[in-house]
């Protein structure tokens, strides 16, 4: 996926939340049994859909969920990163 790609579906998930939340903030100006089913259906429903886009999207994104991701080699984290290969293996000798 580009760049350009990933910010547009960002917008879009962005824009479902906050159409949602405007929904929920409408309702407030009435306190009638079918402005709780719109806070309810409408305002819940939109924000709850941008949310899980949002999700989907950051989870398909994930170097680790990608598939041309390395296999893994069952090393703990620690011996797998690049600063632990750097890292000195005994401590330094005490100064005087």
């Amino acid at each position: 996926m580009t760049e350009a790609q990933l910010v547009q579906r960002l917008r879009v998930s962005g824009g479902l939340i906050v159409a949602g939340l405007l929904a929920q903030l409408l309702t407030y100006l009435s306190a009638s049994p079918a402005a709780f089913l719109v806070f309810a259906f409408v305002g819940c429903g939109l924000a709850g859909l941008g949310i899980v886009a949002y999700l989907l999207l950051v989870a398909r994104q994930s170097p680790a969920l990608a598939p041309d991701a390395a296999p893994e080699t069952g090393a703990p984290a620690a011996e797998a990163s690049p600063r632990a290969a750097s890292a000195p293996t005994e401590p330094p000798p005490p100064s005087e």
